[in-house]
């Protein structure tokens, strides 16, 4: 986490084992800290799974 003088504001970095990677700002070092606890235990997106292109389906009642 760094602060930037110019902009007055917080940016802080997570970059995990996998190669993924969370990035922000915030305006006080608590709040970047919540972030930076939330991007940690947010769970990965791109996860769930497609199903075949042409299945028709009704919409759920």
């Amino acid at each position: 986490m760094n602060f930037s003088r110019r902009s007055g504001r917080y940016r802080w970095t997570v970059v995990l084992d996998g190669g993924k990677s969370s990035h922000g700002w915030a305006d006080t070092e608590p709040e970047a800290w919540w972030l930076v606890k939330e991007s940690l235990n947010r769970p990965h997106r791109g996860t769930h799974c497609r199903k075949p292109r042409g299945l028709w389906t009704l919409p759920p009642e």
